[in-house]
């Protein structure tokens, strides 16, 4: 799909009022598909669960991301798994959603709630818990 099927897809999300699942797992959205997902999700008030993973977001995408959780209330849970957020980018990711490390380890298929408990080897396995 790359960063330009992800600038679709962050368009279609702003004007969707429906849908509440998305699964973008394994399509290469790259950084600037995971900013413009990011700036979709602070419009749109009905998706509740989204899978990032494996998508190469780096840490301009987790960062982008992170800023639009603070501002998205309906997102419950998001897999952000294997994408290369960097530490700028989990740092900020871990902080939008105010939730404590410490140190435990969750399954890669676990869902991750952004409202709960998160570890950094669930935002990046090559960081150990």
């Amino acid at each position: 799909m790359g960063e330009g099927g992800g600038q679709a897809i962050a368009a279609a999300l702003r004007e969707n009022h429906t849908l509440t699942e998305l699964d973008l797992w394994i399509n290469s959205l790259g950084e600037g598909g995971g900013q413009a997902i990011a700036a979709a999700l602070r419009e749109n008030h009905t998706l509740a669960e989204l899978d990032l993973e494996h998508n190469n977001l780096g840490e301009g995408g987790g960062q982008a991301i992170a800023a639009a959780l603070r501002e998205n209330h309906t997102l419950t849970e998001l897999d952000l798994i294997d994408n290369l957020l960097g530490e700028g980018g989990e740092s900020v990711v871990l902080q939008s959603w105010g939730t404590s490390v410490d140190g435990a380890w969750k399954p890669a298929e676990a869902v991750r709630d952004p409202r709960g408990p998160i570890w950094p080897s669930d935002l990046n396995p090559r960081i150990p818990a």
